[in-house]
This record gives C-alpha cells, structure tokens and sequence, in this order.
C-alpha cells in the first residue's frame, strides 16, 4: 500500500493535467469559433449589406452569442460535432470572402441571382491579383486556430450526455426569454425602418432586410421573389417624361452631316490611363490622338451592376441596370425601348460585334430582342487567319485580328448602318495580348497586374489605330459618328498606377467607375467637357446628333451635348446618387450624402429633385422586374 501511494498521485497529476491541456484547447477553440463567426457576420451586416440600425444589430449579436454559447458550443466535446462546426464555419468564411471579393469588384452583396446566373467563378489568378487583400488573412484566422488545437482530438461525450446539461430549467428560461428578444428586435427595427410586410420590406431595401431579419431569411426571400417577380410592382409612379434632346450650338452644327454610327465599347479602359505615361512611354498614343479631335468627357462613369452587360444594357436601352438582375437573360427585351429598333426605323442596318461566344452573357438572345439585324460572334471569325499570334483564349479572338476581320463585314453592309463593337482583349486578368509584343515593354513595373494592363490596353491601343487607319482607306471616317467609350475600370491598383477617381467616403460602398468617352465627328468641335454623365445618356445622345427632338418617354438618360447637369443615378443595393462632385446614398431612411469627389472637394448642397429621384429608382426597378420574361 505505501508504494502505491506515489503512483496513484502522478496517474492523478497526469490526468489533471491532461482535463486542464483539453480545457485550454476547448476554450481557444470556443472562443475562436465565437469571435471569428461573430466578426464576419458582423462585417457582412454592415460593410457588405450596409444596415442602418446598429441598435437592432446589438441585440441580434447578444442573441447570438446567448444562443451559441449556450446552447450550441457546449457539444464541442463531441467530436462529429466539432468537425460538423468546423466545416460549417468553413463554408460561412467562403461565403463571407465571396462577398467580400464580388462587394470590391461590384459593390454588391453576392446575391442569389449572381449565383444562379453568372458566368462562373471568377479565375483563382483574378482574385490572387486584383481582389485579395492581405486583411483577408484575419477571416481565416479562426479556422487556422481550431484546426491547430481541436481537429486531432479524439475525445469524445456522447451526445444525449451534454443534451442534459444544455436544456436544463435555467437554460430554457433563459431560451424563451432569447425568444421574445429576437421578436422585439424585429418588431423595433421594422417600426423604425417603415413597419413593412416582409416581402415590401425587400422589395424596397436589401439592407433594411437583413437588418429586421437578417441574412440567411435574406436568400429565401429572394428565392422566392425570383420566381414571383410580379409582386414587386410598385404602383402610383409614372415613368419620365418626355424631355428635350437637342444639341447645344456651341458644341455641334445644327445640320450635322452624319451618315453611318459606329460605337465602340472598350473592355477595362480608365479614364485615367488616357494620357498617362510610365517613364515618358504613353500607353495609349493612338486614343491620346483621337482625343485631340474629339469631344472628350472625364466625368463619364460606368454602369456596373451585375456584369459588363450592364454598360451595353444601359447604352441601347437608356435605362440605369438593377442589382440581381440579368437582364440579358431574365427580361424581354423586346419589351423594352432600344435604340436599335429606333436605328431601325430610321433605315440603318444594324450592326453587332464581339469576338466571344454568343451564349456569353446571353447576347445572343438579347441582341435579337433588341433588334439588331445581325449579331457576328466568335463562330463568324477566324482563328486561322490571324495576324496576332494571341493562342486560344477563353474569351475568343483578339481584339486586332477582332477589328481587322470586321472590317469586310462594314464594307459590305448596307448603307447607313450603325456598327456596335465590344472589345474584350483588355479583360482581367489582361494576359490575353501577343506574348511578343509584351517582351520588353514595362518590365520595370513591380506590380504584375499593372504590368499586363499596360501592355494589353497598349496593345488594344495598337489595334485601334489599325482600325481607323483602314477605315479611312475605306472613305468611312469623314461621314461616320464614332462614339466610344468602356464598359468599366480595370480596377487596377497599385505604387504605379490606379484606375480609381478618389471619392472620401463616409460610408463602405464602391464609388462610382471612372471611365472615358470620346465622341468624334468633322462637324463636333473638339473639346474636354467635365460634365456628369453615364451610359444611360448615350442614346439620347445620338439621337439629338441626329436631329430627333424629344427624347422616348421610357429614355430615362439625357443628352450630354445639353447645357444643364443632372444627377447621375447607379441603382446598386444601396443606390446612389452622384451630381456636382457630391455623392449620395438612397438608404432605408431616406437620401443621405456619403461622399464626394476628392479633387472637386466637399459642397455643401441639398440634392435636388430627391423626390423624383427616389421615384425614378422605383419606377425602374419595378418595371425591369415586371418585363420578366416567362421562359428564362
């Protein structure tokens, strides 16, 4: 017996010591589990989905913490359990970056429909390059500790065991007092945001949603609401009406000679890569030339919603794109007013371009139901006839051999015709340019996604020139209203260069994109124009060069050859408002400003027209909605 002693003391120490290294690892697990899932879903609610009533947060976060801490974190001593919580924390910090990385590039919540409807993932070497940040690393965080100190556990309780001690009297007390929290909390911040019936309440505002109900109900009711658009009809709201679209003297001659139209929408081109150079190289010569004959605008912005389409959407429809909302796919577009069917009308041939598959983006259907005559995609274009070595790529032909192919097809169209080009060279992650004409060009620039958006947009530069070089041996230059202009940014940002126009912000959303337009006819004066303007303006634009004078009732854009600013809308989740450097937000509450553009600096001003404003956005989102088509 006196030798046993000692041994029974160390197989005690031992199993001491054993409860105590598993008690250390459970509560760096427990609280890493807590903290890391508290934080993403926190960061979601408000950078992401842009809540407006923190109160209401607050209580949704004690709610949880109760519920988790209580209820859930508990059978971490049982193992299936503990990997069932670390998988489904792994799968929320997918989700979590995914919105992340689509909110940099968009602005907007990765929604139900961008799932559903995109054109797939965004490549591994985009996100490495122009969407990571090295802050991301603290929402992997957690996962690393609980993986480090939980996963090679093999202790194991059985479940029924801890049920005993998680639904003792207490804890359900506490359970029914979490219940009547929660619908509090729901009733208070729906009194706040306008007491609407839940459906009402995401029809209206996304972030007021998630903010009364949060975000998982978020993706049921959009679920549902996909396939029962027709609800969202707001009533009692007319449409723009008809408004002026005649051109101002002083920029064009009254009786403009055009004959054909060529429009050119560039893939990525900034307007702040318009007359830079790197160590004295211009990027683009050939567009810095052009713009020297043109009437040029830098304070053009991009309609990026939901993809590129949304520029070309906006463009031939006049009308600002929705979120959630793949028009090309899910609308009849027929139903819709185009400038194509006007072209039309008015005896043009018209005309569409684009060197990738057809199916992309679903332009085939959309250009049919926009009425265009001929849509020429990647199956009309050779890729063995090319002067530009570029390789197969997933974006279809190059942009030199693109131009130099469609060439004969503008030669032989009827006369007058309106020409619509998409380029897609310069597309992220810009590799697609000849690999010989990249050698020894920038090599000194650092960073490599700045290093290939130099040499591709240089290279498109190349292609444009080719491009009007042979139109005008064809004599169709001098008769010709060239109008061209980016579907968006290239995002690129870095020591050298950055494509962004600096906006000081006071909330967390994507400000506006920055792009150029160049508008080039004999009869134009050239010119650098600063006034706001956006895709949706195009059309009404052409239509004034034209002689038409009023606009269609359903153009929701004006003319940039007029003299008057107006506010500039992009109906993003959270909408906003830009008009005279200053930007606002239509928010759940009302319409608040949010920032403004750093080299015009702050003004103070009420927004006019806000109620209208508010109106227009409604009216539009309800009628892209109600134009649904039923075989989407």
């Amino acid at each position: 017996m006196t030798h046993a002693c000692p041994l029974v003391t160390l197989k005690t120490m031992v199993a001491l010591l054993r409860k105590s290294f598993i008690d250390y690892r459970k509560w760096i697990a427990v609280w890493s589990f807590l903290i890391g899932f508290l934080f993403k879903y926190n960061y979601l609610s408000v950078v992401i989905y842009q809540v407006p009533f923190i109160t209401g947060l607050v209580v949704k976060n004690l709610v949880l913490f109760l519920v988790l801490y209580l209820y859930a974190l508990p059978l971490y001593e049982n193992r299936k359990f503990r990997n069932l919580a670390f998988g489904f924390l792994c799968v929320f910090t997918f989700f979590c970056l995914s919105n992340i990385w689509y909110n940099r590039y968009f602005g907007n919540y990765l929604s139900l429909s961008d799932m559903v409807m995109g054109q797939g993932f965004r490549p591994v070497k985009v996100i490495a390059r122009q969407l990571f940040k090295v802050q991301d690393i603290f929402f992997v965080l957690d996962l690393l500790l609980i993986f480090i100190f939980v996963l090679r556990d093999r202790f194991s309780i059985p479940v029924n065991k801890i049920y005993a001690r998680c639904f003792t009297l207490r804890k359900n007390l506490i359970g029914a007092v979490l219940v009547c929290l929660v619908s509090a909390q729901i009733l208070m911040t729906n009194y706040v945001l306008g007491n609407k019936a839940p459906m009402a309440l995401f029809a209206r505002s996304t972030s007021a949603f998630v903010n009364v109900y949060g975000i998982v109900p978020l993706y049921f009711f959009e679920y549902y609401s996909f396939y029962h658009p027709y609800e969202h009809r707001v009533p009692g709201i007319a449409p723009p009406s008809e408004k002026d679209v005649q051109v101002d003297k002083k920029m064009m001659k009254k009786d403009a000679g055009i004959h054909n139209i060529i429009v050119i929408q560039v893939e990525s081109l900034d307007q702040n890569i318009i007359d830079h150079k790197h160590n004295g190289r211009e990027i683009t010569p050939f567009l810095n030339r052009l713009k020297k004959n043109a009437l040029y605008f830098d304070n053009f912005y991009a309609q990026h919603v939901n993809g590129s389409f949304d520029a070309e959407f906006s463009f031939l429809t006049s009308i600002y794109p929705i979120n959630k909302n793949y028009g090309f796919r899910v609308n009849d577009l027929s139903t819709f007013t185009s400038l194509v069917n006007i072209l039309n009308q008015k005896g043009y041939a018209t005309l569409a371009f684009h060197g990738n598959d057809k199916a992309f983006f679903h332009r085939g259907k959309a250009y049919s139901e926009l009425g265009f005559d001929r849509f020429y995609s990647m199956e009309d274009f050779s890729f063995h006839d090319t002067v530009m070595d570029v390789g197969e790529t997933v974006f279809g032909i190059n942009d030199y051999d693109f131009f130099l192919q469609s060439i004969a097809r503008l030669k032989s169209a009827d006369s007058p015709f309106f020409a619509f080009f998409i380029t897609v060279t310069s597309h992220t992650p810009y590799d697609f340019y000849p690999r010989e004409y990249g050698e020894g060009t920038f090599e000194d620039i650092k960073n490599p996604l700045t290093r290939d958006y130099f040499r591709s947009i240089s290279f498109v530069d190349k292609s444009f020139e080719m491009f009007f070089k042979n139109l005008a041996d064809l004599d169709l230059v001098d008769n010709t209203l060239f109008v061209i202009y980016a579907d968006h940014d290239s995002g690129v940002e870095g020591e050298e260069y950055s494509a962004k126009r600096r906006f000081v912000l006071q909330k967390p959303v994507k400000p506006p994109e920055n792009i150029p337009l160049f508008i080039i006819h004999p009869d134009i004066k050239p010119g650098v124009v600063s006034r706001e303007a956006t895709h949706a303006d195009l059309a009404p634009t052409i239509l004034g060069m034209l002689g038409e004078k009023k606009k269609p009732e359903e153009f929701f854009g004006k003319s940039v050859l007029q003299k008057d600013d107006a506010p500039v809308l992009f109906v993003h989740e959270t909408p906003q408002i830009l008009y005279k450097g200053q930007l606002f937000a239509l928010m759940p509450l009302g319409i608040e400003k949010i920032g403004y553009v750093e080299e015009q600096g702050e003004k103070e001003m009420i927004l006019p027209m806000d109620k209208e404003l508010s109106d227009n956005i409604k009216y539009i989102q309800a009628m892209i909605l109600d134009r649904r088509s039923d075989s989407f």
